[in-house]
């Protein structure tokens, strides 16, 4: 049976589940949105294209399924680049579908065309910021394209992609099947290698104060458990990227807090002790390695570095490492488990945990006049303070890059894995807000604040 290339589009997004596409109409994408809102998908329209795709991208976090959104040609396309930028950084699965202009009309300087050197200019414009682009041309293969769009997004290291599709083939049609996109997918993501994760636990089983520093990409792969049974396992203090301190909550005993030139000095310090420490899924960036100044935050070497990351470009970026593993974090680190439970039977050092418990108390004590404080204007801390006690358990927060983030982390702390994102990348202010949209929607019932 012919169909459009909207409804071909649909369909195969259908095969994955989607439910909800978030965007702004244009005449370059009317036809798309009616193609989707056909076949039962919730179009979302949203007051600016930048607030549809950070909307996207919080979706993707909070559920771990790609978010997807619609945009118009030209300045619809356009006017996402930011959001695109911050879901390439912070590594979430977000599908574009935008709009261009008539395939066979390009070149002549139709309706919103960017023509500055060459007739296919918006695609060539928008392609770099994306994991990977199509542009659409045959619609014989656009269910396929589709497909290993969706799986590029989700597989490996998650990011952006992107489908460029022509509005006069949004509404011809062919006769073609359609791919169903959950038989492409891989069920589990990329171990590391048995030689480098044996390596890996002789060197953590000998370790005598043992650290595990962990990123947004234990996050992103639901490691939390692995990391946990790790850091009982090793009696290792765990400390945290910012962005890595959604993954873990901060009542946990062993959780020291999250590091860096605005960090929890119990982390700072944690970090620059340990002999052996085992980075899982972060990297290594200039605020949380306080510029990287040996001894503020790390002094690697002499302590003995252990990088685990999805991302082989990630390993040995900023610090030499005595054992790199290329994995997902989840995997990785359960396949580490099963050979450290095997090799070594440790007792949990209480003397360590007491220390760690003694600190953590002293650092938060220093708080205590700000929060009581009746000073006007009103102290931040003080409505941090307030928002702990009124968060529900199950609550979400959505944080913005400068002091809010640190002011979080110093003051409410981490309310437990998956309740806290926080944008990292390019650092856009009101992202929380847009965000927090997507996450609403990912998580209904939920009392999400922005």
């Amino acid at each position: 049976m012919d169909m459009t290339g909207a409804q071909i589009l649909a369909k195969t997004l259908k095969t994955a589940g989607v439910k909800e596409v978030f965007g702004l109409v244009g005449h370059g994408n009317i036809a798309l949105i009616d193609g989707l809102v056909r076949e039962g998908i919730h179009f979302i329209s949203c007051h600016h294209e930048t607030i549809a795709a950070m909307a996207a991208d919080g979706y993707f976090r909070a559920t771990h399924k790609p978010g997807v959104v619609c945009l118009t040609c030209a300045p619809g396309a356009l006017n996402a680049q930011l959001a695109i930028a911050t879901a390439a950084q912070d590594h979430s699965a977000v599908l574009y579908l935008t709009g261009d202009i008539p395939f066979r009309f390009a070149g002549k300087g139709t309706y919103e065309e960017v023509d500055l050197n060459g007739p296919d200019d918006q695609f060539r414009l928008m392609q770099g910021g994306f994991k990977r682009a199509w542009k659409i041309t045959c619609l014989h293969l656009l269910s396929q394209f589709v497909a290993n769009a969706y799986a590029v997004a989700t597989q490996g290291c998650p990011g952006p992609v992107l489908l460029d599709f022509p509005f006069d083939l949004q509404t011809e049609s062919v006769d073609v099947p359609i791919v169903d996109i959950p038989s492409r997918l891989s069920v589990e993501g990329p171990e590391g290698s048995d030689r480098a994760v044996r390596e890996a636990a002789r060197l953590l089983a000998k370790a005598k104060n043992p650290v595990l520093f962990i990123g947004g990409g234990v996050l992103l792969s639901g490691a939390t458990s692995e990391v946990i049974a790790l850091s009982r396992l090793l009696s290792a203090p765990i400390i945290t990227s910012i962005m890595g301190a959604g993954a873990v909550s901060g009542e946990d005993p062993w959780v020291a807090g999250f590091v860096g030139s605005y960090g929890v000095e119990t982390a700072n310090e944690r970090a620059r002790k340990a002999d052996v420490l085992l980075a899982v899924g972060t990297r290594f960036e200039e605020e949380e390695t306080a510029i990287w100044l040996p001894g503020e935050v790390f002094r690697i070497p002499p302590t003995r570095l252990i990088q685990i990351d999805v991302d082989p470009k990630e390993i040995g970026k900023n610090y030499p490492v005595e054992i790199g593993i290329v994995g997902d974090a989840k995997q990785t680190l359960a396949k580490l488990l099963k050979i450290l439970k095997g090799s070594i039977r440790k007792n949990r050092d209480d003397q360590r945990l007491r220390r760690l418990e003694r600190d953590k108390g002293r650092w938060l004590r220093q708080f205590q006049p700000t929060i009581t404080s009746t000073a006007k204007p009103i102290e931040p801390r003080r409505i941090l303070s307030t928002l702990s006690k009124l968060l529900p358990r199950n609550g979400v927060l959505a944080v913005d890059p400068s002091w809010a983030r640190i002011g979080i982390l110093q003051q409410l702390g981490m309310p437990g894995e998956g309740r806290l994102f926080i944008v990292g990348g390019v650092l856009p202010i009101g992202w929380s807000t847009a965000a927090s949209l997507g996450i609403a929607l990912g998580r209904p019932g939920t009392q999400v604040v922005a």
